[in-house]
């Protein structure tokens, strides 16, 4: 089993040049559209498709690790489990992609309550074209597994590094051509493009003779869709759907508070994802192969440490939220303002931050917790911690934003980090050394 800090000490690197490459790509775009209401309808289209993309990814990637292992060790068992993990992500993403284009009026309709029908027309097709980018990214998700179990982790540490550089990119391309008009449909169009770089180069992480024998007759099959793993998936989209629901919260509600609330809060987001994605899910990329090892071979060792990597990078992690939540201000002028991004944006983005920032150190836990017990295949538990989750926020914008407007909303983003937070630790605790599904 490979030690942790070398698996982290790379993704660290790699999901920091992912940083910047998302950083890059949202001062390009609050240049050029501010919380305008192209750049808000663009947000509200992507929030699904994109959630479902990149934190179900982590989510179903956690949950097939443990069927990615194989007791061969010739060309021939790795084959077979490529060939079953990329059967299983197709058939879901699929599925998933197909189910969420036929229902995107009413999508759009839950996202965008304070929008009039020509714009919710509007929003309904682009949510059905971004379905597409996500079946490209779902595609990713069975290889993710099968490279993870085998401690080869850079692909999906540069996940980031892809998607947001593709589209910075794209935006810088367009920055150069001044009577190009950008609009939600354009940055459609880049975000697609974005996704499938990212199945190239993770289509190019797999050593080309064993997708040849994957995809022969000869190969040897060892059951292929299981139950077992059908069920991991089923339960982990479950949880995942659920779980995501306080953030498509703040996105519906946002579209009755102001115009630009959406946009602000999605600016807000991408600045805690910066130390998020450092903390979170670097530490969880390192520490998945080893706990699958150490879960299918009755090996404890590695939990204890585990516990302490967990630990640690959370209260380092508050502690820049912290910070993050005194200097919010002057973060949002650093890295936004000018061009479109002008002194409302700035007004609005910074007190969303000020609130958001705060709630990192759960926020960072919450995230590796729930791939911790998905190893495990404590599936079930996941489905109740993802509820309660649901129920603080509801629960805290009933209380807050009646009383308090825009801050009422940020404030209520600590609710289901801390609640989820409390719970998957004394799952875990509980759970330590048990075998799930």
């Amino acid at each position: 089993m490979r030690s942790v800090k070398p698996l982290l000490t790379l993704t660290t690197v790699l999901v920091g040049l992912g940083i910047v490459a998302g950083i890059t790509r949202e001062v390009l775009l609050a240049r050029l559209l501010g919380t305008g209401p192209e750049l808000e309808q663009f947000r509200l289209a992507f929030a699904i498709p994109n959630l479902f993309a990149t934190s179900l990814g982590a989510t179903l990637v956690a949950a097939l690790v443990p069927f990615a292992l194989t007791n061969r060790d010739d060309d021939e068992g790795e084959a077979d489990a490529l060939r079953r993990l990329s059967a299983a992500s197709l058939i879901l993403g699929a599925i998933l992609a197909a189910t969420g284009a036929a229902t995107a009026h009413w999508q759009a309709a839950l996202l965008a309550p304070g929008f009039d029908e020509t714009r919710r027309d509007a929003l309904s097709a682009q949510i059905a074209w971004l379905w597409g980018y996500f079946a490209l990214v779902a595609s990713t998700f069975g290889v993710r597994a099968f490279l993870s179990a085998r401690s080869i982790i850079w692909p999906a540490a540069s996940i980031g590094l892809v998607l947001g550089g593709t589209m910075a990119l794209g935006l810088g391309v367009l920055t150069v051509f001044p009577a190009t008009k950008l609009d939600a449909n354009g940055l459609v169009i880049l975000a697609i493009g974005a996704a499938l770089v990212l199945l190239a180069v993770h289509i190019r992480a797999v050593p080309s003779r064993l997708w040849r024998l994957a995809a022969s007759r000869n190969g040897t099959t060892t059951g292929g869709w299981t139950w077992r793993m059908g069920w991991a998936a089923i339960v982990a989209v479950a949880a995942h759907s659920i779980s995501s629901a306080p953030r498509l919260i703040d996105r519906a509600i946002g579209t009755e508070l102001a115009p630009g609330v959406v946009a602000a809060l999605d600016f807000s987001f991408a600045v805690i994802t910066v130390p998020g994605l450092i903390f979170g899910t670097a530490l969880a990329t390192a520490l998945l192969p080893g706990l699958a090892a150490a879960r299918a071979s009755g090996d404890r060792r590695l939990e204890g440490s585990s516990v302490s990597w967990i630990l640690a990078v959370s209260i380092v992690a508050g502690i820049v939220g912290l910070g993050i939540a005194a200097g919010s201000t002057e973060i949002v002028d650093l890295l936004f303002r000018g061009g479109a991004f002008d002194a409302t944006s700035a007004d609005m983005t910074a007190r969303l931050l000020s609130w958001h920032a705060g709630s990192l150190g759960p926020m960072v836990a919450s995230f590796v917790l729930f791939q911790v017990l998905l190893v495990r295949g404590q599936l079930m538990l996941l489905l109740v911690v993802a509820s309660a989750r649901v129920a603080a926020k509801w629960l805290a914008v009933h209380l807050l934003v009646p009383e308090y407007g825009l801050d009422g909303l940020a404030a209520s983003f600590l609710a289901p980090e801390i609640v989820s937070t409390m719970l998957l630790a004394t799952a875990a605790w509980l759970t330590r050394g048990v075998r799930g599904r």
